[in-house]
């Protein structure tokens, strides 16, 4: 079995901007791309950094974990409270695998599906929400129901956001809190990015063939939320 690919990704911040960063009370925040044709389906905050230093490291190994949780997954909830996936269970997954959720969450892992994806199936009549976990932190999240069975694979492109907003690990977020920065990771290890206010664009590596500038206020779910290609996934 291969060793899983493991990302990071240096921010580096100029003495003024991580001063007026510290000032305000902003954060670092990131959230992970992924690819599924399930219009429920959320990012979620995977990185969330409040200490901010001129250098931090996000880092992050091709290790997934599928989840269930009971926390309902709907639009134009107010409560931050439940803005937020509590996973019920969880098991350890590949790409390939499918994962069957029975009575009291219990969660049951086989081969069989999609080579490049994890499926998520549910043999209960409970209202549910299920994902990906990588390193053990919720990614995304959709609906899950017995009538509809669940495919969802990671991409390595990781969305980064500085705000003064608050959000939990696992916390869906609907619109971008900040001027962001998209940076493609795959087939590479490490990427450096700057990040300056003085600039037009604070990100100073957006013009980069591995980066995208994300407005302000850009809808996350539309822009992390990638299809995939059709008449897949194609069952083994």
């Amino acid at each position: 079995m291969p060793t899983p690919q493991t990302h990071q990704i240096t921010v580096n911040l100029t003495p003024a901007a991580l001063q007026t960063l510290l000032d305000a009370g902003a954060s670092l925040y990131a959230l992970p791309m992924f690819q599924t044709s399930n219009r429920t389906a959320r990012p979620l905050v995977t990185y969330a950094n409040a200490a901010l230093s001129q250098s931090q490291n996000l880092a992050w190994t091709e290790v997934y974990q599928a989840f269930v949780s009971r926390t309902a997954l709907a639009a134009g909830i107010t409560d931050p409270a439940q803005r937020t996936i509590v996973v019920g269970a969880s098991a350890p997954t590949r790409l390939g695998d499918v994962m069957t959720v029975g009575a009291s969450l219990q969660c049951v892992v086989a081969g069989g599906g999609g080579g490049g994806a994890v499926s998520i199936q549910s043999a209960i009549t409970d209202p549910l929400s299920c994902g990906l976990s990588y390193d053990g932190r919720p990614a995304c999240a959709m609906g899950l129901s017995n009538a509809l069975q669940v495919t969802v694979a990671p991409l390595q492109s990781l969305l980064l956001m500085f705000s003064t907003s608050v959000f939990d690990l696992g916390a869906w977020v609907e619109q971008c809190a900040g001027p962001g920065l998209l940076v493609d990771m795959t087939n590479t290890a490490t990427r450096t990015v700057t990040y300056d206010l003085t600039a037009a664009d604070p990100w100073l590596d957006a013009d980069k063939v591995w980066a995208t500038a994300i407005a302000d206020g850009a809808p996350l779910a539309d822009l992390l939320r990638q299809p995939p290609p059709r008449n897949m996934p194609q069952r083994k």
